[in-house]
C-alpha cells in the first residue's frame, strides 16, 4: 500500500511492477496526493470501487482467501490539514465484514507512543470506541522529517475491524531512503490461542470389540423382519447411527508430532546474530549496520540451503519400503499441493469470492450439467414404448453381517433403493489444463454412504454377470473391465499399428472424448436400454429407483452449499455407475 504516489491520471503506466497488479487512485492538481495498492498476480484479489470520501484519499481491494471471510485492504491517506472525519471511516468500514485501513492518517496520539497528540489523534480515539475497530501502531517511528529539528514520529498505522487473524508483528523496516519508512504487518493464525497441532486416533480393535456386542437399545428397536421400505429405513438409520457412535467412542485426539529436525548449532547461532544485526540496523540506521545485517541475512539463507540439501540427501541415502517415511514421500511426489480453490466467474460475469459463494457457485454449474438434454427423436421413442467408514466395515461381527444382509434382502424384494444413500456429498477436482477460476473446469466427485456403495456392489454383480454372459459388452471394451487393463490396451493399439504400416504403410486412428459422459446419461433412455438388452424386470425396477429422485450438495473446504436435485446423470465416485455407463454406451 502506497501513499502519496504524486501520479497523475496521464501516467496509466507509471510505476508498474512485473507479476503485480497495480491499483491506484489519483489526484489531479492536489501536491503530494494520491494511493495505490499492488497485489501479486497469484493471489485472489480484485479491485473494488471506493465510496465518496470528503477528506481521505483511498484505494481498496478484496482478497480471498482460505481459512478466514473475504478481507477487505484499504491504502489509506489524509492529507496534512485535513480533519479526519467519521462519515469517512464508516464508509471504507462497511466495505466489508473483516476490513483493514493501513496508511498514513496524520493523526497522532501518546496512547501509540507518538511525541504528542493532535486533533486528528483525539478523534480517532473516540472514534475507535463508537465504530470498534482495533488501531494498529509500529512500535518505532514511521516519518523522518527532512529537518533535523523535528523528532521522528510515528505516522503509519492500520486501523481493523472484523479481523479474526492473530496479529503477529507490525514492525518498521529501515530499508527506504525516504522520509516514510516502510511498515511491515504479519498476520497469522485465527485469532485466539492457537492449541497445538492434534490429529485423531482410531482404535479398529476397540471398535471390533464394541460391534460384536449387538444387545444395545438402537439395535433392539431393529424389527427381526424387515419387509417393508419403512422397515428398510429404519434399519438403516440405526445400523448407521450405532456403527457412527462405535467409532467415535473409539477415537480420542492425540497431540501431533512435529518431524521438524533440530537445526544444527552454527545455523541457530548464525540466526541469533542476523537478529541482532536486524535490531541494531532497525534502531541505528546507519550505513554500516544495514550493510552487516543485509549480509549476514544473505549467509543464513545460504546455509539453510545447505542444510535443506543435506536433509534431503541423508532421507534418500536411507529410504527404503520399510522406512516409515517412504510410502508418504512417494505420494507426496506424486501429489500435487493443495491449492485453495480461486474466486470463481459466475455466467452473469460476477464474481464468486466468499467459500459459500463458491460452494453455491459449483453447486449451479453442477446442476445444470446433470440436466436432461436428450434428442427428441428419441424421446418419443421411448414414451412409445415405456408403460461409513470402509475400515468399520471390517470391524462387523457375525450378527450384524447378518443384519446387513437382511436388509439388502429386503430392498432386492421391495425394489428399494434406500434415500438415505441417494444423497451425496460432492466435491470438486480441478480438470488439468483448465482455467480454475470457471465452475465447469471442476470434476464432481460424490462422496456416498459406504453401505449404499456395497449394496452397489452387489447389483453390479449381478449387471455384470447379465451383460458379460450374453455378449452384451464387446471384447474391445476395457473400461471398468476386470482382468483388462490399460498396459494390455495400449500393447492392442501397438500392435494394430505396426500391422498397419507392414501392410499398407500407414495407419488411421480416430480418437473420441465423450464430454460429461457422467453428468449426462438421460435416465429415461437408459431404463429403455435395459428392457430392450432383457435384463431381469427387478433389477430394472432398482437401478431406475437408484438414478431416480438423487440430490447433493456441493462441500467446499467446511462450507457446504444448499441440496440441489439431479434430473439427469449417474454418480462419479459410485460402484455401479460406471457399469451402467457402459450399458448406455
Amino acid at each position: 500500500m502506497v501513499q502519496e504516489t504524486h501520479l497523475k491520471p496521464r501516467l496509466s503506466n507509471a510505476c508498474k511492477i512485473s507479476n503485480f497488479v497495480q491499483l491506484r487512485t489519483d489526484r489531479q492538481g492536489a501536491p503530494k496526493s494520491g494511493t495505490a495498492l499492488y497485489y501479486n498476480r497469484s493471489l485472489y484479489c480484485c479491485p473494488i470501487d471506493t465510496p465518496p470520501l470528503v477528506n481521505i484519499e483511498a484505494t481498496a481491494c478484496r482478497l480471498s482467501m482460505t481459512g478466514h471471510g473475504i478481507l477487505i485492504l484499504v491504502s489509506v491517506y489524509l492529507p496534512p490539514k485535513k480533519k479526519l472525519l467519521r462519515s469517512d471511516l464508516e464508509a471504507l468500514f462497511t466495505l466489508g465484514d473483516a476490513v483493514i485501513l493501513f496508511g498514513d492518517f496524520n493523526s497522532k496520539s501518546t496512547n501509540w507512543n507518538c511525541n504528542y497528540t493532535n486533533s486528528n489523534g483525539r478523534k480517532m480515539e473516540a472514534f475507535a470506541e463508537d465504530i470498534h475497530f482495533n488501531i494498529i501502531p509500529p512500535l518505532s517511528p514511521t516519518h523522518y522529517h527532512n529537518n533535523d529539528n523535528y523528532r521522528p514520529d510515528i505516522l503509519d498505522i492500520a486501523l481493523m475491524k472484523g479481523v479474526a487473524l492473530k496479529l503477529s508483528c507490525i514492525e518498521t523496516l529501515q530499508c527506504l531512503n525516504s522520509d516514510h519508512r516502510p511498515v511491515l504487518m504479519r498476520l497469522g493464525s485465527l485469532a485466539g490461542n492457537c492449541p497445538p497441532p492434534k490429529k485423531t486416533i482410531t482404535s479398529w480393535q476397540k471398535v471390533s470389540a464394541a460391534l460384536e456386542e449387538t444387545d444395545t437399545p438402537i439395535l433392539n428397536n431393529i424389527p427381526n423382519d424387515i419387509v417393508s421400505t419403512d422397515d428398510i429405513d429404519y434399519a438403516i438409520g440405526a445400523l448407521t447411527n450405532h456403527i457412527t457412535t462405535v467409532v467415535e467412542n473409539s477415537t480420542r485426539v492425540v497431540p501431533a508430532k512435529s518431524d521438524r529436525k533440530e537445526l544444527p548449532s552454527d545455523v541457530s547461532e548464525l540466526i541469533r546474530a542476523k537478529n541482532a544485526a536486524l535490531r541494531r540496523a532497525s534502531k541505528y540506521p546507519t550505513c554500516e549496520n544495514r550493510s552487516h545485517a543485509r549480509a549476514l541475512q544473505r549467509e543464513v539463507k545460504a546455509r539453510m540451503k545447505e542444510v535443506r540439501n543435506e536433509n534431503w540427501s541423508d532421507l534418500m541415502s536411507e529410504i527404503s519400503p520399510s522406512h516409515r517415511a517412504y510410502w508418504g514421500l512417494a505420494k507426496a511426489l506424486k501429489t500435487e499441493g493443495a491449492v485453495p480453490t480461486p474466486a470463481l466467474k459466475k455466467p452473469d460475469k460476477s464474481i464468486a469470492f466468499d467459500d459459500r459463494e463458491k460452494a453455491e457457485c459449483l453447486a449451479d454449474s453442477i446442476e445444470q450439467q446433470c440436466t436432461e438434454n436428450p434428442d427428441t427423436e428419441h424421446v418419443r421413442r421411448v414414451e412409445e414404448e415405456d408403460t461409513i467408514s470402509s475400515k468399520a466395515l471390517k470391524c462387523f461381527s457375525a450378527p450384524l453381517v447378518a443384519l446387513l444382509v437382511a436388509i439388502f434382502n429386503a430392498c432386492i424384494r421391495n425394489c428399494y433403493f434406500p434415500a438415505a444413500w441417494k444423497e451425496a456429498v460432492v466435491i470438486g477436482i480441478p480438470k488439468p489444463g483448465k482455467p480454475r477460476d470457471l465452475p465447469a473446469s471442476y470434476r464432481p466427485i460424490s462422496l456416498l454412504s459406504v453401505l449404499g456403495k456395497l449394496f452397489e456392489k452387489t447389483l453390479k454383480t449381478r449387471l455384470s454377470n447379465h451383460l458379460i454372459g450374453k455378449g452384451l459388452i464387446i471384447n474391445e471394451q476395457f473400461g471398468f473391465r476386470p482382468n483388462h487393463s490399460c498396459p494390455q490396451q495400449a500393447l492392442r493399439l501397438i500392435e494394430y499399428i505396426s500391422d498397419g504400416f507392414k501392410v499398407k504403410r500407414k495407419t488411421v486412428a480416430v480418437f473420441f472424448d465423450v464430454a460429461k459422459a457422467f453428468d449426462r446419461v438421460w435416465h429415461a433412455g437408459l431404463i429403455y436400454k435395459l428392457y430392450k438388452l432383457e435384463l431381469p424386470d427387478r433389477l430394472v425396477i432398482i437401478i431406475h429407483h437408484y438414478i431416480s429422485n438423487r440430490h447433493f450438495s456441493f462441500r467446499l473446504d467446511n462450507t457446504y452449499s444448499s441440496m440441489r436435485p439431479i434430473r439427469a446423470g449417474v454418480p462419479q465416485g459410485s460402484t455401479l455407475s460406471t457399469t451402467v455407463l457402459r450399458v448406455r454406451k
